[in-house]
């Protein structure tokens, strides 16, 4: 891969190391300066709900809700389970079902198998 896109003009020092591509974390903040950044955070908002008003905020979390249970309802995932084990799940809608929602078919999975 070449990493030569990147500007190299930043430091990070967290987030899980070092990565390329766009600063973060407290590089971020050395960047920027804090009080920049928390004039932002309270901002919020704001300034979207004033441009374009109440309704559209509500209309931007209702796609973002359908566009998660459309994902949730066709891919498969694999899950960890509370006690630790691996599972599968794999949406399956039955032929004529009437059903609104698929149902969830569950496979155990080996330890071998996420690896």
């Amino acid at each position: 891969m070449d990493l030569s896109v990147y500007h190299n003009d930043f430091t990070q020092h967290d987030l899980f190391g070092l990565f390329p591509g766009a600063p973060g974390g407290r590089a971020l903040r050395d960047m920027y300066g804090r009080v920049h950044l928390i004039t932002i955070a309270t901002k919020g908002g704001r300034t979207t709900l004033e441009r374009y008003g109440r309704e559209h905020i509500r209309e931007l979390a209702s796609r973002g809700g359908k566009a998660k249970r459309q994902k949730e309802d066709t891919q498969p995932r694999n899950v960890i389970h509370w006690d630790g084990t691996p599972e599968r799940h794999v949406p399956y809608r039955p032929p004529r079902s009437r059903r609104r929602r698929p149902r969830i078919i569950r496979f155990f999975l080996s330890e071998e198998a996420l690896n």
